[in-house]
């Protein structure tokens, strides 16, 4: 009797660190990312930023294809916090602006024991948000289009992990002090995420 409770215990242990083909997980994450680096049109803006730190919170479904591969949708909602030297030039409704982000995303056990897994995961997809800002007789207008995630990540027995990685979201720019078309906003993030 007590061999098979031992058994059924790591198989369960198993399955939690690893997942079953052929299922559904859902997974919940709070997360916070750095300043970063803004390019428009390619050109480094150094520390004129318009944005600063951000915190988060984002939901992935993921399909179970096998017992290491997953893939699924992810809805993310980010609270962006603009940053010093922007608020200065700039009038703009409120200190923070949210950004909506949606699209799919993949994910891939690299190392699996009982107690938990280490993955790569990726995410690519749309992102929705609109900045207008003024300062007299200077205009701007930021429209976020599209967003990209690669990180690494571990899940543990217990449905709790944590992920690190790097995230790109790509805005339309509308000025009418530059010839400047586009901005990449490019930040390092963290996540603490439960997974059930």
């Amino acid at each position: 009797m007590k061999k098979i409770l031992l058994g059924l215990f790591a198989l369960s242990a198993i399955s939690m660190a690893s997942t079953e083909q052929g299922t559904f997980s859902n997974r919940v994450g709070i997360n916070m990312a750095n300043k970063g680096t803004e390019k428009w049109d390619e050109i480094d803006l150094n520390d004129d930023n318009v944005y600063d730190e951000s915190y988060g919170i984002n939901y992935k479904l993921l399909y179970n294809v096998t017992d290491r591969f997953r893939w699924g949708a992810e809805l993310g909602y980010d609270v962006v916090a603009y940053s010093d030297e922007f608020s200065k030039e700039f009038d703009t409704d409120g200190d923070y602006i949210g950004l909506l982000t949606y699209g799919i995303t993949g994910e891939y056990d690299v190392y699996q024991n009982d107690q938990l897994s280490v993955y790569l995961t990726g995410s690519l997809g749309g992102a929705y948000n609109e900045l207008e800002a003024n300062i007299i007789l200077e205009e701007l207008t930021l429209t976020a289009k599209a967003y990209a995630k690669l990180g690494l990540g571990t899940r543990f027995q217990n449905g709790l992990g944590l992920e690190i990685g790097t995230k790109a979201v790509a805005y339309d720019l509308d000025t009418n002090y530059s010839g400047s078309d586009e901005m990449t906003r490019q930040q390092y993030y963290f996540e603490a995420n439960f997974t059930f």
